[in-house]
């Protein structure tokens, strides 16, 4: 008889925090997209938003399925915190694109990595302080437009 170890993460979560990221991250490119509270500038909106909005969904559900579909749901519990660290730092540089929503994809796989053991540990508290921080410069960003 053989048994084969399951290689998921202490969490049965992670499709939550996928949809969360996912939402999250739709709302606020549909904000810059389409609002831009903190624009100062007169804008005419076309159809094309919207069909440039659709693209961008689509890249969050690229995004979506990398950070989660390969890195959450496949991580170790020994190894949780150390990948949710590297997705959150992958976050960083990714809020240059900030239009495309995929920082709080990331960040949102990494808090959801730090947070799958129970308590988070220092590198868990870490990881959740740098989503929190790319989490804060993605609404920026979208309510600047």
């Amino acid at each position: 008889m053989t048994t084969t170890a399951s290689l998921t993460t202490g969490t049965r979560t992670w499709p939550a925090w996928a949809a969360a990221s996912a939402g999250i991250s739709a709302v606020l490119t549909a904000i810059g997209t389409f609002w831009s509270p903190l624009a100062n500038y007169e804008a005419t909106r076309t159809r094309n938003d919207f069909y440039s909005w659709l693209v961008v969904v689509g890249v969050i559900t690229v995004g979506l399925a990398i950070a989660f579909g390969l890195a959450v749901r496949t991580a170790s519990p020994q190894r949780a915190d150390r990948r949710g660290l590297v997705l959150a730092l992958v976050s960083v540089p990714l809020v240059a694109v900030f239009w495309t929503g995929l920082p709080v994809v990331f960040a949102g796989a990494g808090a959801c990595l730090a947070l799958s053991n129970g308590r988070p540990s220092t590198v868990g508290k870490i990881t959740l302080l740098i989503g929190v921080l790319v989490l804060g410069v993605a609404v920026t960003a979208a309510l600047a437009g």
